[in-house]
Order: structure tokens, then C-alpha cells, then sequence
């Protein structure tokens, strides 16, 4: 990325977060209970744009012949690097509810379609939104639409993840240190045990901050026992993990 790219992201970052955390206030959540909602809604909205770039690139290719034109599969949307999202679980679908509808019920809806559609996620995914005020997960989803997000890429989408999580843990949401590891820690563990050859296993990868430090050395595959992918990473990695505490690993090679 230019520095341009990074400095337009972190002026996303900033904006995206002083509107979360002004409607958390107005709610009086405490960041514990906000947090993960919020995070939920930062990878539908990655989820969403994934799904939509999958589906512009199998259509142009029944076009162009180069695909046969049947009935989609979920390995149609696999191999692309993207989860075939049900109807109720696409962001449009959740900003364009009916009025009067409960978003919160919606959104727990949506969470359920994909963890029943994709097993490795089943019980990693934030289900508490139907104890939030409907004008707020409104607002909140609306604070994730802009044009510039809807067509952001998952770079776009890593960087205000782990800025999301770094705003989170200096709120408090966390226990003794262990929700989310600062960038600048990550950076000196790497630069101290410099992990540029050979095959390093991370077994509490979290995020994959750490791998993804790395990344332009080092691919990242998931070690034999992770069964469970981390539905917060959004950097093209593959990393496994149940959620940002993490409790599986990662192996770079």
C-alpha cells in the first residue's frame, strides 16, 4: 500500500470509531458489552463485500463463457476466498429491513444462517444484539455503509479491525491483557526472534497480527489441529483461531 493508501485508511479508522463510540455512549454499554457486536458487524459488512466481489467475478465468467452457467455452490464462492452468504445475512438485506422490524433480532438471525451454512464458524460468531436499542444497531450499520467501505478491500478492512481492537482493550474490554497484544509489542517480538526462514508455529494467533507483520516473507497455514477459522481476520491469511483471545494456532512457513 502507498502511504497515501494508509493515511486515507487512518483517517477512516478515526471517523469510524468516534461514531461507534459516540453511539456507545449515548447507550451506556459498557466496551465489554459493546465490543463484540461491533466487531460482528465490521465482519459482516467484510463479509458482504467478499460475497459481492465473488459474485461479479463467477457472473462475468458464465458470460464469458469460461463458466458454466448452472445454479451457484458454495465452493463457487470458496475458491474465491468468500463465504455464499444467505439473503437475511447480507448487509443490504439488514439496512433495508421493513420499518418497525427488530434489527436486533435480524442480526442474530444472520449470524445463525451463517454459522448453520458454515460449520467451521457454528458458536464463534456475537449473538447478544436483541438486547440493543433498534435506533442504534440502525445507526451503527449505517456508520459501516459508506461508499468508500463498500468498496474497501480486506487490507482496508485488517487495519480498522485491529484499530477497533486496540480502541477496545484501551477502553477496558478486556481481562488482564490478553483481548488484544499492541501493534508496537507485536513488532518488537518479531524483530527479536526475526521469523524469516523456516516453519514457526504461533499457538494462540488471535488476530494474526503477528503473521500478518510477516506477510511479506512468510505464507500462513493453519496447523493440523484448528478446526475453526477466526471470523476477525481479514487479510487474506489464512490463520486459525475461535476468536480474538484466540485458542488454536497458526504455522508460517
Amino acid at each position: 500500500m502507498t502511504a497515501n493508501a494508509f493515511h486515507n485508511i487512518a483517517q477512516i479508522e478515526t471517523s469510524l470509531w468516534e461514531a461507534a463510540d459516540q453511539l456507545r455512549a449515548n447507550s451506556n454499554l459498557t466496551a465489554t458489552e459493546y465490543s463484540m457486536p461491533v466487531l460482528g458487524v465490521i465482519f459482516l459488512r467484510h463479509a458482504t463485500n467478499r460475497y459481492q466481489t465473488a459474485l461479479q467475478a463467477i457472473e462475468a465468467a458464465q458470460a464469458a463463457g469460461t463458466s458454466p452457467k448452472r445454479p451457484l455452490v458454495k465452493g463457487d464462492f470458496i475458491k474465491r476466498r468468500a463465504l455464499m452468504l444467505p439473503e437475511a445475512a447480507r448487509y443490504d438485506t439488514l439496512l433495508n429491513l421493513p420499518s418497525g422490524a427488530s434489527l436486533g433480532g435480524a442480526l442474530v438471525a444472520a449470524m445463525n444462517a451463517i454459522e448453520a451454512d458454515f460449520a467451521p464458524l457454528q458458536g464463534s460468531l456475537p449473538k447478544d444484539y436483541d438486547r440493543f436499542d433498534n435506533k442504534l444497531l440502525e445507526n451503527l450499520l449505517r456508520c459501516f455503509d459508506s461508499q468508500a467501505l463498500r468498496q474497501a478491500t480486506g487490507d482496508v478492512f485488517g487495519r480498522i479491525y485491529e484499530y477497533f481492537l486496540m480502541k477496545f482493550a484501551m477502553q477496558g474490554a478486556q481481562d488482564k491483557g490478553e483481548f488484544f497484544t499492541p501493534p508496537s509489542l507485536v513488532q518488537t517480538l518479531l524483530n527479536i526472534i526475526e521469523p524469516n526462514h523456516g516453519v514457526v508455529a504461533d499457538l494462540a494467533c488471535g488476530s494474526g497480527s503477528k503473521a500478518k507483520f510477516r506477510q511479506p516473507t512468510l505464507s500462513a497455514m493453519p496447523s493440523t489441529g484448528c478446526k475453526t477459522p477466526n471470523w476477525g481476520l481479514i487479510r487474506g491469511l489464512r490463520i486459525c483461531a475461535r476468536s480474538p483471545r484466540g485458542v488454536s494456532g497458526v504455522v508460517w512457513r
